[in-house]
Formats: structure tokens, C-alpha cells, sequence
């Protein structure tokens, strides 16, 4: 079953917020930013294997939760299209358990809306260049981090919420890849 998250998050870096007015059929250079995202949560024993013996299992040192995102970003001009005006639309993700328990053993959170903004190309008014950052116009992002470790065995309480961990892996992305926007993400 589905969890919708709730929150807002605000992207530390370069936001591009610049949006067209136009409310109605417009004729034009579009640009097209689209992005989606997915972190798989999952809780790791680190074990004292020096200690272990025959027989009983090696004894749990630490914990930790291994966090890892995939990412898409595409961003494009559509040339001489016709659109009907600017849209922003909410980058909006869920979760879903992995083992039907709580967060701190592992979760799915996935997109289930990509994030999108279309609105005209911002133009240079006297050579008409276009001034959108096309850099890394199309790429995928697989990176992996850790946190809420603790001490010994996992004891059923873990110190990360949902939001804690998009809001982490969304920053993480946007640190290796900035044109992925933390602030389109609607949780």
C-alpha cells in the first residue's frame, strides 16, 4: 500500500524559476525540464567477524541505513511549438515498504509524478541566443550513501523520517548532477 509523503523542500543552489506568463496558446521555443527519482532504503548489519566462532553467528558492531537513488533529469527545447502556456508540475514521490514494518528496515520511495516545468526559452533581447541552461540536457544518476547508523543490532527505532531521506538523497543528486531541482519535489 502506497504512503504518500508530505513536505516541501528548498534547493540550497541555483534555482531556475524564471516562468513565462503567458496563460494562453502560445507559438514559440519551449523549454522542457523533466525529472524523476527513486531511493531504495535498505538496513545493514556491520558484524565483528574477528569474534566469531562456530556455531553462533558474529555479533552485530553497528547499523546502518544504505540509501541508494536513481535518478533521470531531461531538459530540451521543443522549437516552433505550439503549447498552451507555462506548466509547473510538482515532482511527487511515495513510499512503500519493503518488509511491511517501518522505515527503519527498508523502503521504496518512488516517483508517481515526474517533476515538470515547460515554459518559453528565456532569449538574449539582442542576439536572440538562448540563455537556458541546456548543459547535461538528457542523464541518469545511480549513487549510494549512508545514514541513521547506530550502535550494535537494529532495535526497531529508527532516527530518519521519509522526508529526512528524500530530502538527503534529493540533495545528494543535486550536488553530483545540478540540474536536477530539489525545489520541484512536492513529497
Amino acid at each position: 500500500m502506497p504512503i504518500s509523503l508530505s513536505g516541501d523542500y528548498t534547493n540550497p543552489g541555483n534555482i531556475d524559476n524564471a516562468f513565462s506568463s503567458t496563460g494562453g496558446s502560445a507559438t514559440g521555443d519551449w523549454f522542457i525540464h523533466d525529472q524523476t527519482m527513486t531511493i531504495h532504503a535498505i538496513r545493514q548489519n556491520i558484524y565483528n567477524t574477528t569474534t566469531s566462532a562456530t556455531g553462533s553467528p558474529p555479533v552485530v558492531l553497528n547499523n546502518r541505513l544504505k540509501i541508494s537513488v536513481f535518478a533521470q533529469v531531461s531538459r530540451e527545447v521543443e522549437y516552433d511549438a505550439t503549447f498552451g502556456g507555462s506548466l509547473r508540475y510538482n515532482h511527487e514521490l511515495y513510499r512503500s515498504d519493503t518488509d511491511g514494518t517501518d522505515l527503519g528496515f527498508g523502503a521504496e520511495i518512488s516517483t508517481s509524478a515526474h517533476g515538470y516545468i515547460r515554459r518559453l526559452v528565456r532569449k538574449d533581447a539582442r542576439t536572440g541566443a538562448i540563455l537556458d541552461d541546456l548543459t547535461s540536457t538528457t542523464g541518469t544518476l545511480l549513487t549510494t550513501f549512508y545514514m541513521d547508523e547506530g550502535l550494535g543490532e537494529y532495535d526497531g527505532n529508527s532516527s530518519v523520517t521519509e522526508n529526512e531521506i528524500v530530502f538527503a538523497a534529493a540533495n545528494r543528486v543535486n550536488s553530483i548532477f545540478p540540474n536536477f531541482k530539489v525545489s520541484l519535489i512536492s513529497a
